[in-house]
């Protein structure tokens, strides 16, 4: 064994040499370079060996010609000839995608960093290299580096600071793709994400002795965008990014990250201060996420609806991950999944699914006790659904998407919005649904996500519909019945461009009230403040999200570092997804309180309502000052974890949970002043 360990290592120093040789190759003659440097090389030697590292800013682009014109901002190593520099993009590349990634992102302000020696150049952007030669002011690309993601991939403004530290003799962390024989992984920059310690005691390209962990973990100051103060890219999932689903799969307290699209699935544990990409048992896309504990041991478990068919990820012991346990599911003739949620439908508190299967219809699959005390999953049967009403958008049209839940009559059952037809309502009876009619639900489906929520305080929960570039508003009467409030409730900029793909009700600001939250591809994200008596007010000017278009998919409002501030994570489509961290609020008389069920509680279909204790008794028939449903799904197929947020001032109160077997667990607790997490005991 030591032979072949020993055989190794020459083997990879010699892999190593060729690399040096390759970039003495770029740096040091000025012909053009044939092929992409397929040889891994690290960060350390590439600062090493370049004359000249600039800052650069676009200044203007010619999109016409494709011309980039850049400013220089910074020399961080040797001194560049000139103040500006041109780079002629032209059509170049091996693959037309190079130069129209380039120009894609080719943007005034945009920051780049230039390596060169004089003649032969590398310039990184964001999570992109490619090659240019030249002299002084005048550069023209040769082609694209994908392969140098392996020695950097992020963002400009990262890698600056990566340099200035190396170039400074101190070793610091770099975000970096993995190398794989799928060389298509990295020109795609679908390779997985590494973090690895770069310097200039580490010349040689050593992934195992230089590992960090899985992850950018790359955090960013945010100085232009107020309400938030940093911003954490996270691993793609596009083209065709869908959605994100929030849940706590490893119960450390903290919230971990489900990016899901029609491509792959990537799970990302929250380790604090940065994100470690966890390793699923398969590969596969997804078009919905969402979280249970479907079998009582305490963890959480991930439902993936793809295209063939369900997949159950059954959680395991400490940071072991998942199993597959897609064989507990019922086989069916055929598979075309948009959606599927967890919802208890027989009131058992045991968590069933609902799917959604394109064409083929709704079906329920049942919870059973199974062999030796475990569970299982049985064909329930068909969900019947009119014809007309699929139809109701024009034939054919009615396979529908997502599924979004809620309690719209408050009757205790969960009632479920299908998107098909011109919206299909679902109403919730033990052991199934009935199709709702005169409900005033109205819009035309098509990948976008609804969201149920009770702005209005009433303890109905009203309903937003993306639409254009914002929506409708629907308020509930009380009885399950909708009515068009937006123009009389919503004051929404008028400068509203893109469309919006999916909503989210959260207490952005924690003042008592949920607010709205949305994503915009091609436009800006926008949140509204809940100002009382349902008044929705936008203020994404004030928060600086009109300053950057992230082109989101999808959105989840969640506390990701647990400060007590809800900080926002979007799916995008184009770019990296992200966290924005939301910035602290000024002190106010509330306080956010986190109402957490842990262990194996069996939380599935509950509601909880928060009663005023300030009197020393709860008074009779008092209204709850707050009602929530646990486990929603809201927006394009993402189910929230078994927590709930309000915003309560200092105080004592009283807490009832409703579980949906009919049990009610109440209990009494105090806000003095600061967040608080508020654990649900059995």
């Amino acid at each position: 064994m030591g032979e072949c360990m020993f055989r190794w290592s020459v083997k990879r120093r010699l892999l190593a040499g060729f690399g040096v040789l390759a970039l003495l190759v770029l740096l040091l003659l000025p012909r053009q370079s044939s092929g992409y440097i397929e040889v891994p090389m690290s960060l350390g030697y590439i600062i090493q060996q370049s004359v000249n590292i600039v800052v650069l800013e676009v200044e203007k682009v010619d999109n016409q010609s494709n011309i980039i014109h850049f400013k220089k901002v910074k020399d961080l190593k040797g001194v560049h000839s000139s103040e500006r520099v041109v780079q002629n993009i032209a059509k170049k590349g091996f693959h037309p995608r190079e130069w129209k990634t380039i120009m894609a992102w080719a943007k005034p302000g945009k920051k780049a960093l230039f390596f060169h020696n004089g003649r032969a150049s590398e310039t990184c952007i964001d999570t992109y290299w490619y090659q240019c030669y030249g002299n002084g002011e005048n550069w023209r690309m040769s082609h694209a580096e994908p392969y140098l993601l392996r020695s950097f991939a992020g963002r400009p403004e990262r890698l600056r600071k990566i340099v200035e530290v190396v170039d400074s003799g101190e070793e610091t962390i770099a975000p970096c793709m993995v190398d794989s024989d799928d060389k298509e992984e990295l020109q795609l920059r679908k390779a997985r994400m590494q973090r690895l310690r770069v310097g200039y005691e580490r010349l040689d390209y050593d992934p195992e002795r230089d590992f960090v962990g899985w992850g950018s973990g790359e955090l960013e100051d945010l100085p232009t965008i107020a309400g938030f103060t940093h911003i954490a890219p996270l691993p793609r999932v596009d083209p065709g990014a869908v959605g994100v689903s929030i849940g706590d799969y490893d119960a450390d307290g903290k919230l971990d990250i489900c990016l899901f699209g029609d491509k792959t699935t990537r799970l990302l544990r929250n380790e604090g201060k940065a994100f470690s990409e966890l390793e699923l048992p398969f590969e596969a896309p997804a078009r919905s996420a969402a979280w249970a504990d479907f079998d009582g041991d305490g963890r959480k478990d991930l439902l993936l609806a793809t295209s063939a068919g369900p997949r159950l990820l059954a959680g395991t012991a400490g940071e072991g991950g998942f199993r597959d346990e897609s064989d507990r599911l019922p086989a069916q003739p055929a598979w075309n999944l948009t959606c599927a949620v967890w919802v208890d439908v027989d009131q058992d508190s045991w968590p069933d699914i609902l799917l959604a299967n394109g064409f083929y219809g709704l079906r329920l699959l049942l919870n059973r006790p199974g062999p030796s005390g475990a569970r299982r999953l049985v064909d329930g049967g068909k969900v019947d659904v009119p014809i007309e009403l699929l139809d109701a958008a024009g034939p054919r049209q009615g396979k529908g998407d997502y599924l979004v839940q809620a309690d719209i009559n408050s009757d205790g059952l969960t009632d479920i919005l299908y998107c098909a037809g011109r919206g299909i309502l679902l109403l919730g009876r033990k052991g199934g649904f009935e199709v709702g009619t005169g409900h005033g639900i109205d819009f035309l489906p098509g990948g976008i996500g609804p969201a149920f929520g009770d702005f209005d305080s009433d303890g109905d929960p009203d309903l937003f519909v993306p639409a254009g570039g914002f929506g409708r508003l629907l308020e509930n009467d009380g009885r399950g019945r909708f009515h068009d409030v937006t123009t009389r409730l919503a004051d929404v900029l008028p400068q509203a461009q893109g469309r919006a793909t999916s909503a989210a009700w959260a207490d952005f600001d924690c003042d008592g009230r949920l607010d709205l939250l949305l994503s915009v591809r091609g436009g800006f994200n926008r949140v509204l403040l809940n100002r009382g008596g349902g008044r929705l007010v936008d203020r994404t000017i004030e928060l600086g999200l009109d300053r950057r278009i992230f082109n989101s998919q999808a959105l989840a409002a969640a506390d990701v570092d647990g400060d007590g501030d809800l900080d926002l994570v979007y799916v995008n489509e184009g770019q990296e997804p992200c966290v924005l961290f939301a910035a602290p609020h000024a002190p106010g008389p509330r306080f956010p309180v986190e109402v957490v069920f842990p262990g194996a509680q069996r939380a599935a279909g509950a509601s909880l309502a928060v009663y005023d204790l300030s009197a020393g008794s709860r008074e009779e028939n008092a209204a709850p000052l707050h009602r929530l449903e646990i486990g929603r799904t809201q927006g394009r197929g993402c189910q929230d974890a078994t927590r709930a947020r309000m915003g309560l001032g200092n105080g004592r109160y009283q807490l009832e949970v409703h579980y949906s077997s009919g049990r009610v667990k109440r209990q009494t607790f105090e806000v003095a002043g600061s967040h608080l997490f508020l654990e649900v005991r059995p």
